[in-house]
């Protein structure tokens, strides 16, 4: 499905419009059965979604294929790719902050936190990982092998 879009935009700066440039709709991928918390772009043709319905999906972003899909325990709230694709890292409501082998499809760690996880981050080499939770609390950790 291919769509090309431009609208108006009113500027914040100077109160007029300005005119979007035009952007190409590469796929629009479905398969989640709840709303979708948090996407993540690998530097290479690969996405991630996660999922309410405690689900990460894992896309090519070429073909819009469904790779592969990791179950969680409680509702995904972020998801998180390292550049090269090889690393995510997944947070749930459950307060489990996880990294996932994405070749594989294995756990590779697993930190509790201390209450819901609302948001991860991997740095583009995976060797730094931060976690936040609704306890107001970031957390970042060293995880370079």
């Amino acid at each position: 499905m291919t769509s090309q879009a431009s609208a108006p935009i009113m500027s914040p700066a100077v109160g007029r419009r300005i005119k979007a440039p035009r952007r190409r709709l590469f796929h629009r991928i479905g398969g989640h059965s709840d709303p979708i918390t948090s996407v993540s772009l690998a530097d290479v043709a690969l996405a991630a979604s996660a999922c309410r319905d405690q689900t990460i999906r894992l896309w090519c972003t070429d073909t819009g294929a469904c790779l592969r899909i990791i179950q969680l325990e409680s509702p995904a709230t972020s998801a998180s790719l390292n550049g090269r694709g090889t690393r995510l890292a997944s947070g749930a409501e459950g307060g489990r902050v996880q990294i996932w082998d994405v070749a594989s499809g294995r756990c590779l760690n697993t930190i509790d936190m201390e209450s819901p996880v609302t948001a991860v981050a991997l740095d583009r080499r995976g060797a730094t990982l931060a976690a936040a939770s609704r306890s107001g609390a970031v957390l970042i950790w060293d995880m370079a092998d």
